[in-house]
């Protein structure tokens, strides 16, 4: 039974581990409503631009992917507070995300935090950088 059929409100969605090379495009139905969205260790090499509208979204995990960049328009995801893009291959940090508390950016390919960095008042956490 799709996703959509079943349930009408969802928040958290977990699609970690299933040899994805894109996101699934069944999650903008719930762009209104998703608040957390796993999807580590699968092979996505880029984000689609549908996704920076889930505007209730305050948790994104995607360690362990291809992905070579953070397009600025994850700065649309005003109220995420964590990101996970650790064990990806991104060589330039992150812009925007007011709302962000936790970080991790471990194995990747940047050579020094992002000048912005400094931006965040709310960031906590920035883990294992370089």
């Amino acid at each position: 039974m799709p996703l959509q059929i079943c349930c009408e409100t969802v928040t958290t969605l977990d699609y970690s581990h299933c040899s994805l090379e894109q996101v699934p495009k069944e999650i903008f139905t719930f762009e209104k409503t998703l608040e957390e969205l796993y999807l580590d260790a699968n092979q996505i090499e880029e984000l689609p631009k549908q996704l920076f509208n889930c505007q209730s979204l305050h948790k994104l995990s995607l360690p362990d992917n291809d992905l070579t960049t953070l397009p600025a328009s994850i700065a649309n995801l005003i109220n995420l507070r964590e990101l996970d893009v650790s064990k990806n291959v991104v060589e330039e940090g992150i812009s925007g995300c007011e709302s962000l508390q936790d970080l991790l950016l471990s194995s990747n390919s940047l050579q020094q935090l992002p000048e912005s960095i400094g931006l965040y008042f709310q960031l906590i956490c920035v883990l294992k950088c370089l």
